[in-house]
């Protein structure tokens, strides 16, 4: 397949993903597809690779998929869009990515739908949620913790005869209406609700837009995050009838209510005793985990999930349940059937009136695809996609530990730059297809030739490179003669490709930290330097960085 990608590659990567994932190749002024996977493949009604995107009839929105491959190219940037489909039974929202892929073959896209109908439902919940403060009934106004506001609703506004612009980011004191005395009262209860966590309701005098003074009662609540308190809610009850009051508790009820199902339906939910003593689980905590909510009643919810945990984080857990502060990290998870998931976690406390957590509330968000993903473009970015060995990125990546131990231990690293002889001629023998399989199984040999402290990588044609860990400087001369002998003796084995015989040579520069490079950019030189020299003396051979320069080993 064209590009810089292999299909196995993206295979690897998205077929098991239920994002919609096709690659595209521009050509002229249409795109064709390259690679669909099997979400793709299907919804796009069986469309192969090959197809142009002009022809797919079924795609949804191609005339707008063309303008953001266009200008995903032109500005070599990703362009994302949204777009809503809606059925008699169904309504759906997907996000679409673009990311431009410019190459040496040519220019290409690839291109990720995802369906966000959740996490749209969830954006309109909360859009609902401050079209409920803004449209209330009642006056409320928010202020942040500095006691600066932040918005009011529109009864607010009309109540006392304010805009809410002309007091944005303004201290709450500065608002007419309210007397120096219950100013400096709602300024006192909002210290006390942030040192006592609870929330307060205070008798209060303030005067309406019309210019009579009412009594209210101003309900004050905190709105914390992690750290601490962010802002105040602060709801104002003018003195009424206990009907009314009844009235406004059950609309209150209401809504908590509302909040509880909206959870119930995209989380896992759970609820503990402070010891960690399972009390309650959604139907959602029961089909992850394949446990019955019977099994799952009464068991430590806090050794599940310390299992995966460092011990850092089990403590931090253990911290904010006794200070009654929020947590929230990632959770890994393990089913009854012995499989594992990933969870987003907020772990929250329930306390009551005088600080003291009664309960534990634990709402989970399930990431297992989003680390799976992760965790597969990780091993993409640091392996070598024809050997399976570790690439230059990661042999770079994980030297500065090398270097860090052996700082420690006195010892040494030893870096050998290995390359075949005359792996041209596989190539112009017998064609590419079988120097590819000659290099893997080149790889292979030199694999088997390396203590298990070691690594070997590939780092380009028929290059390698072995780190040689912890090598005592006493010892390094005999450690290097024996590495050449064992990969000397594996290559001469040999193996046989499509009825071929082959039992090739290969040159081999050695140096070694810290006498001869302190990074190992500086290394791979004195590596190349000497494998250089080895080529020059005949190949088949090992040169130290060293001998080039009569320094030597100790007993060399």
């Amino acid at each position: 397949m064209r590009g810089p990608f292999s299909e196995r590659q993206l295979a690897l990567l998205y077929d098991k993903t239920s994002d919609l994932v096709v690659y595209l190749e521009r050509e002229g002024d249409t795109y064709t597809y390259r690679y669909l996977n099997p979400a793709a493949y299907q919804s796009l009604g069986g469309i192969s690779p090959g197809s142009a995107v002009n022809t797919a009839g079924s795609c949804r929105m191609t005339e707008e998929l063309r303008y953001h491959c266009n200008k995903a190219l032109m500005t070599e940037s990703i362009s994302v869009f949204r777009t809503c489909s809606e059925t008699m039974a169904d309504r759906r929202s997907d996000e679409t990515a673009v990311t431009p892929i410019k190459s040496q073959s040519g220019e290409f896209v690839l291109v990720v739908t995802r369906d966000i109908t959740a996490q749209r439902e969830t954006e309109e919940d909360q859009l609902l949620f401050h079209a409920l403060i803004r449209h209330s009934v009642d006056p409320v106004i928010i202020v942040w913790q500095d006691e600066t506001i932040y918005t009011m609703s529109s009864s607010f506004e009309k109540m006392f005869g304010i805009e809410k612009e002309a007091y944005d980011r303004k201290p709450l004191v500065s608002l007419p209406g309210i007397t120096a005395s219950d100013a400096e009262f709602i300024r006192k209860t909002l210290n006390e609700v942030q040192e006592g966590g609870e929330s307060t309701s205070v008798p209060i005098r303030w005067q309406k837009a019309d210019g009579m003074t009412a009594n209210f009662l101003a309900s004050c609540s905190p709105v914390r995050e992690q750290k601490g308190v962010r802002a105040y809610f602060i709801a104002l009850t003018e003195f009424t009838e206990k009907f009314q009051l009844k009235e406004d508790l059950k609309q209150t009820e209401n809504i908590l209510e509302s909040y509880k199902k909206a959870l119930n339906y995209s989380a896992l939910v759970a609820i503990s005793s402070p010891a960690g003593k399972l009390m309650y689980v959604n139907d959602n905590y029961v089909s992850l985990t394949g446990f019955t909510a019977n099994e799952l009643i009464g068991t430590s919810i806090a050794e599940t999930d310390k299992r995966f945990l460092p011990e850092t984080e089990v403590a931090a857990i253990a911290a904010s349940i006794r200070t009654g502060e929020i947590w929230r990290g990632q959770i890994k998870q393990q089913t009854k059937a012995g499989g594992t998931f990933w969870t987003d976690t907020t772990i929250i406390p329930l306390t009551d009136a005088h600080g003291r957590t009664q309960q534990v509330l634990s709402i989970r968000f399930d990431i297992t695809d989003k680390k799976l993903a992760e965790s597969r473009l990780k091993r993409l970015a640091y392996t070598d996609s024809l050997t399976r060995l570790p690439n230059r990125r990661f042999l770079s990546k994980t030297f500065p530990a090398l270097k860090q131990q052996a700082d420690q231990s006195g010892s040494w690293i030893g870096v050998l730059y290995i390359d075949g002889d005359n792996f041209k001629e596989v190539n112009d023998l017998f064609g590419h297809e079988t120097g590819d399989d000659f290099i893997f199984e080149f790889g292979q040999a030199l694999k088997r030739s390396i203590r298990k402290k070691d690594l070997v990588g590939r780092i380009g044609g028929d290059e390698f490179l072995i780190l040689l860990a912890d090598v005592s400087p006493a010892e390094a001369a005999e450690n290097l003669a024996e590495i050449s002998r064992r990969i000397r003796e594996n290559l001469s084995r040999g193996w046989r490709i499509a009825e071929q015989s082959f039992s090739p040579s290969a040159s081999i520069g050695a140096a070694f930290y810290p006498n001869d490079g302190s990074t190992l950019e500086e290394l791979f030189r004195s590596g190349d330097a000497a494998l250089l020299e080895a080529k020059k003396q005949g190949k088949n051979r090992l040169v130290m960085y060293s001998d080039l320069h009569n320094t030597g080993l100790p007993g060399h």
